[in-house]
């Protein structure tokens, strides 16, 4: 099994969209080559 993980940090002046898609992106760059 493999858990994958991805966050960022979160402010007062975090934009929760562009936090979202820093995310995705992060997650995506991981999760591609292992499919």
């Amino acid at each position: 099994m493999i858990s994958i993980g991805a966050g960022g940090a979160i402010t007062i002046k975090s934009n929760e969209e562009d936090e979202y898609n820093e995310m995705i992106l992060k997650f995506m760059s991981i999760a591609k080559p292992i499919r």
